[in-house]
């Protein structure tokens, strides 16, 4: 991180999702030197048991972005990890749903986003496998709006993070004025 990027305003951006849904990926695609506390199952799958963390300047701000783990017995790590998010990011597996429909965990997450009241958005993730189900089907089960991405491709991942360029321009006002504990210098 370079000097000017050091004096930017830091927002805590987290990403939550079930597991292999993409956060770790994503978070790596925004952010390439970004770090991870994983745990391999022995199967050659790496497991985010704590946290996925990545830097980048954008709109002004430092964006800090936390994905955090996906598995139900490491929710006591995304509720702490979550703690003081400015952002949040909810990532959906087009795959995992066209087998089994929108899940509970999925709506249970944007419910979450909500009481945390904090913006957020919905990414649709594996956009670039064939035959997953329809954007417009997944939309109808979440109260945002969804955002067609490939973290692996980078494909909706410029679109995604134009959104939150409008959302830190729409909420940045607020922040700076209402959150000084919350914002602080890098």
């Amino acid at each position: 991180m370079s000097k000017n990027e050091a004096r930017l305003p830091r927002l805590k951006v987290i990403i939550i999702g079930v597991e292999n849904s993409g956060k770790t990926t994503l978070v790596r695609n925004l952010s390439p030197d970004a770090k991870s506390v994983e745990h391999s199952d022995g199967q050659g799958n790496s497991i985010t048991v704590g946290l996925d963390i990545g830097v980048i300047p954008l709109a002004g701000c430092s964006l800090h972005f936390f994905g955090t783990p996906g598995h139900e017995r490491f929710a006591f790590v995304r509720k702490i990890v979550s703690h003081g998010a400015h952002i949040g990011i909810l990532m959906i597996d087009s795959v995992d749903v066209t087998q089994g429909g929108v899940g509970e965990r999925e709506r249970e997450y944007e419910q979450e986003l909500i009481s945390r009241n904090i913006p957020y958005i919905i990414c649709a993730n594996k956009r670039d496998i064939p035959n997953v189900l329809p954007l417009s089907e997944i939309e109808s089960h979440f109260s945002a709006s969804v955002y067609p991405i490939s973290a692996v491709t980078g494909q909706g991942v410029d679109e995604m993070r134009d959104v939150l360029v409008d959302i830190i321009e729409s909420g940045k006002g607020e922040w700076f004025s209402n959150s000084a504990k919350k914002l602080k210098m890098a």
